[in-house]
């Protein structure tokens, strides 16, 4: 049973994403001012579980240096739900005349506008439905704390930024995570951890995976 039934406000959108035709601005509009942060979880997860199942990546790059991946703007979560629909768009078309980048990175602002977890799981949503070209949607621990990033696992996002321990390596941030910790808090979401490189090549670390 669908959690978006046919007396849904967004039903008509439910419908263009499962036949996969591409939402247009006016679309984006009603998504990113939608309250129904449920409705909006289930048809971004819809869009990635068909695309990835439920695997999420994450890079063992050391340095993080990925220049395939196109980032949010630094002022984004200071916009209107207009302008933010508006900027995803640009990115959507950047990537259409491009077809360069490999994943969208939701970013932590640096001008520390206020964010609630609601909104960052509503932005993360509507950046899987409106960038169709784009293959993967980018979060990390620097964005949000692991609980959030447990639960942006099912609202969207595949791919997660993180400084895999290097245990050679004496520098440490927030960032640095080991790997078996990882695959836990990835598998404890319903997830798949994958390892990959900086360009989506599959590593096998020898982890197991449940």
């Amino acid at each position: 049973m669908d959690v978006i039934e046919a007396s849904h406000p967004l039903a008509d959108l439910w419908e263009k994403v499962k036949t996969g035709e591409r939402l247009t601005q006016e679309d984006g509009y009603r998504l990113m001012r939608s309250t129904d942060i449920i409705a909006l979880g289930y048809m971004a997860n819809y869009v990635k579980e068909g695309r990835h199942a439920k695997r999420v990546y994450y890079s063992v790059d050391e340095h993080g240096d990925e220049t395939n991946t196109l980032e949010m703007d630094p002022d984004f979560f200071s916009l209107t739900m207009e302008e933010r629909v508006d900027r995803l768009l640009q990115a959507r078309e950047l990537q259409d005349q491009r077809a360069v980048y490999q994943a969208f990175q939701i970013t932590r602002d640096p001008y520390g506008h206020d964010s609630t977890g609601y909104d960052d799981l509503r932005v993360i949503a509507v950046s899987r439905l409106l960038l169709d070209n784009i293959e993967h949607i980018q979060t990390s621990f620097s964005f949000a704390d692991e609980k959030l990033v447990q639960t942006a696992l099912l609202f969207g996002v595949d791919d997660l930024l993180v400084t895999v321990e290097n245990r050679q390596s004496l520098e440490k941030d927030k960032r640095t995570i080991e790997p078996k910790e990882l695959h836990r808090l990835i598998e404890k979401a319903g997830q798949i951890p994958v390892a990959r490189d900086a360009h989506y090549n599959f590593l096998d670390l020898g982890l197991p995976v449940k």
